[in-house]
């Protein structure tokens, strides 16, 4: 796609896991949740979704790939894993209902995967199968996708 040094999954990354934690910030605020309650239970969340989405994709993929548990890509599920362990933890530190906050957050999940896909696709890790119809796609400075090949990106 691009010939450039610039981390677009990391980028990508970065945005799916800030833009909805903005959101549920914002919301949780409104509904007079202590700043300090709010800011803990990000820190968490980020902390889980980045832990829990390594962890499973090392799982996953250990035999397949040869890198560690620090450079190895992260797991939707992994991350949705995540993000349920440290609801659980946090409602029950703070006495919160967990299907309350489960609701709140549930909503921003699909949000979270389709910014996190974006990254992918301009990666070339989810390069998707042979494809030569309307809108194929070819890597040719990817490092994980066939160059030069005709694609359909499965995102």
């Amino acid at each position: 796609m691009f010939n450039t040094s610039f981390n677009f999954y990391g980028f990508f990354i970065i945005l799916s896991l800030i833009i909805p934690l903005i959101f549920i910030s914002i919301d949780l605020y409104k509904k007079n949740v202590r700043l300090e309650e709010i800011l803990f239970l990000i820190f968490l969340e980020l902390l889980c979704i980045l832990f829990f989405g390594k962890l499973i994709n090392y799982i996953m993929n250990y035999k397949t790939t040869k890198s560690n548990l620090l450079t190895i890509g992260l797991s939707s599920y992994g991350g949705v894993t995540g993000l349920v362990i440290s609801l659980l933890l946090f409602c029950k530190l703070f006495h919160y209902s967990f299907i309350h906050y489960l609701k709140k957050h549930i909503i921003y999940v699909p949000l979270m995967y389709s910014i996190s896909k974006l990254g992918c696709f301009f990666v070339g890790c989810c390069y998707g199968i042979k494809y030569s119809g309307v809108g194929n796609i070819i890597y040719n400075y990817s490092d994980i996708a066939p160059k030069r090949v005709s694609l359909f990106p499965i995102q």
